[in-house]
Formats: C-alpha cells, structure tokens, sequence
C-alpha cells in the first residue's frame, strides 16, 4: 500500500491523479468520505469489481453495498429514483446519507441485494469529489471497518495494517471522528430508516411524515 498524506479541502492533485491510477488499473483505493474513511474500486472495471467483492465476502461484509456518485444524473444510470424521492434526494444530498433505490442492469449483480437493491450517495468531501471528476463511473464503496468488524476506523495507521495487502493507496487526511451514514429505503410506498447515523435531522422529518 503507498499512504500519502492529503489536504482535504485542497486535495493534492498528484496524489488524486495517482489514486484514479490505480481506480483504473482495476485496484482499490482507501479515502475520506464527507463521514469516514471507505475502501472503494471503480464499478466499471470488472478486476475492480471482483476484487472488492473477494474482499467484502472475506470480511463478512457484502449484505448492502453502496455506489458513490458524481451527481443525480450518474445516480439515474445505475437507480430507479421516481420522481418524489428525486425531489427529497435534491434537499438530502450530497449529505451524510445512503438512499436504498431500485437498481439497474448496469450495477453487477453481485453487488445487488436480494431484492435487486443498490445503496446511492452523493458524497459532500473535496477528496472523493476529485476522484469523481477523473474517472468514468462511480465509485464502489465500503466503510474501513476494524477487527471486530462493526467499529468505524477513524486512524490511517490501523486502516494501513489492515488493509496493506488488499488495497493499493490510501489518501490519508490524519485522524477524525467517524461515524456511519443514515440509511433510508426507498422501494417500498414508505420510506424506511434502516439504519440512523449522522443525519439526525432529516431522519426525524422523514419519521414524522413532514413534507421535504
């Protein structure tokens, strides 16, 4: 694994350059999100792919996986999104949030739930935003979770140790506090919070029926 230290608001452009590199050459990468750090491969590079899935099974990991995307419009390639979550979506993100849509052929099959389901996001970070801007697809995203498999890992050095052999670069902002996305499921006629994390807000109003 090569670490290379990132300044989150002004990333560094030979380090994000560098990353899309390896995103491209069908690698896995370690980064910051807007709420901890996630493991992640491009999704449309089938060595990525398979890698990252290899990874996940092995880590007891694959129940729901998350696409991180450009925009709403790279969300519509991979996701149902009816027009009424579209306009809840538009006020949410990018945000602290996971949103459960119906997913699309183009999303592997491996990567679907059960029910053909894919997490979406649209992440608010300057680092994950550049790695976007330079490369074709989204990003095919996990939380770098520690031994015990639940807790967040918030330290670059213990994300290095255990992750070294499986992921090629991690862009290392330092330490910071971390916590898990909200998520909320879409496909049937209510809304679901599955899972309350950072976004206590908009969860409430969701709960409580008020109109976003």
């Amino acid at each position: 694994m090569d670490r290379y230290p990132i300044n989150q608001t002004n990333p560094h452009s030979r380090y994000v350059k560098r990353a899309i590199e390896f995103l491209k050459a069908g690698e896995m990468i370690a980064y910051p999100t807007d709420v901890n750090y996630g493991i992640g491969c491009l999704l449309s590079s089938a060595t990525g792919v398979k890698n990252l899935n290899n990874l996940t099974s092995r880590l007891s990991k694959n129940k729901l996986h998350t696409i991180i995307c450009h925009d709403f419009s790279e969300i519509s390639k991979y996701a149902v999104m009816p027009n009424d979550v579209f306009k809840v979506m538009k006020k949410i993100l990018p945000g602290p949030y996971t949103i459960i849509l119906e997913a699309k052929n183009l999303v592997p099959k491996i990567f679907q739930t059960k029910r053909k389901t894919i997490g979406v996001r649209l992440v608010n970070n300057p680092v994950t935003q550049s790695l976007l801007h330079g490369v074709d697809a989204p990003l095919m995203n996990f939380t770098a979770l520690s031994y015990d498999k639940e807790l967040i890992m918030e330290d670059p050095e213990e994300i290095e140790k255990k992750y070294f052999y499986s992921v090629a670069i991690l862009l290392d902002i330092g330490e910071f506090p971390t916590r898990h996305t909200t998520v909320v499921d879409y496909t049937g006629d209510e809304p679901v919070v599955v899972r309350q994390g950072a976004g206590d807000y908009f969860v409430s109003l969701i709960n409580s029926h008020v109109s976003l």
